[in-house]
């Protein structure tokens, strides 16, 4: 019995032993590999891709920049491809929480991020947000969504379907949302490359101060930037074009963090600036929808503006 428990207890250390050789040796591949950013490729190493994340500005029904940003590219060279991973209603502690897992899986050239409007009600894990308050997650969950072995074990099943899935896509992909007959409200489910992926949007009635949500967005753009730059890929954060109600602490906060993380703004504002320029448009109320999302036309100059910007910073393949 002693001799068996001394047997089981060497497993042990040699299984704890090879998992942290394994962790470490992950950890120095992924510095060597992060390298130019845009030399990073998709799994396939056949295609560049561009990750557009955010709520529904990003979603536009499916559309939105995303399209606009894939028909630029797509004119350029079959190599590029754009995912739009937007859904409506989400914070930028939901991307917070999502991030190193898109990261791992689309190895993307660069990220462009357009959210934050809804922190102001939104607290689905806003365990994140310490400085408005809420408790930091515990530290055994942060070491455990940490660890690139834990990632490695939880993504190498799903390469094939990712592959598969971008393959099958052309220029733009972009998971369908859907819900179930008995979801509750704001509830938001896709498949993105054979995995499900669930958004439960859970609302306060005593919704963030403007201070707060200037704090909060700040907070979560830097973050966002910082772990997209510990992996070599650059970052593009996007405004909001309307100057009104939560959307001024909303954009305060991503200039704010945008400057703190030293990273590029977008803004869309200037976009819809330009249509109006163009002539054919009377008023700026045209370019939204009843719901103030921007309409098709808008979304195709913020696209334009987008990849502007790209080409400014010198991070897409030629």
């Amino acid at each position: 019995m002693r001799y068996t428990g001394r047997l089981l207890g060497a497993a042990a250390i040699g299984v704890v032993g090879a998992a942290l050789l394994l962790e470490l040796g992950l950890r120095l591949a992924s510095l060597v590999v992060a390298g130019d950013p845009a030399t990073r490729l998709s799994p396939g190493h056949d295609r560049t891709v561009i990750l557009c994340a955010g709520d529904s500005h990003t979603w536009g029904q499916g559309k939105g920049y995303p399209a606009a940003l894939a028909e630029r590219l797509a004119a350029r060279s079959p190599r590029y491809q754009v995912v739009n991973l937007g859904v409506p209603g989400s914070n930028t502690a939901q991307l917070r929480r999502r991030f190193p897992d898109w990261f791992d899986r689309f190895q993307p050239a660069v990220v462009v991020v357009w959210s934050g409007v809804n922190n102001v009600s939104n607290r689905t894990d806003a365990d994140v947000w310490e400085d408005a308050g809420v408790a930091p997650l515990p530290l055994w969950r942060r070491a455990v969504e940490a660890s690139r072995l834990w990632r490695f074990v939880r993504l190498w099943r799903h390469q094939a379907d990712l592959e598969r899935a971008l393959s099958e896509s052309g220029a733009l992909y972009a998971p369908t949302l859907y819900q179930q007959p008995n979801d509750p409200p704001d509830t938001f489910r896709r498949e993105v490359a054979g995995e499900g992926d669930l958004q439960q949007h859970v609302h306060r009635t005593a919704m963030l101060t403007p201070e707060e949500v200037v704090r909060v967005t700040a907070l979560d753009v830097r973050w966002l930037a910082e772990t997209a730059r510990a992996r070599g890929i650059p970052m593009v954060v996007i405004t909001y074009p309307i100057n009104l109600f939560g959307f001024v602490p909303t954009n305060e906060g991503i200039e704010r963090g945008a400057k703190e993380a030293g990273i590029p703004v977008v803004s869309s504002l200037e976009a819809l600036q330009r249509v109006m320029a163009r002539g054919g448009v009377q008023s700026a109320s045209e370019l939204f929808d009843p719901s103030v999302h921007p309409n098709q036309l808008l979304y195709d100059e913020v696209g334009a503006l987008v990849l502007d910007e790209l080409d400014r910073q010198g991070w897409l393949p030629q």
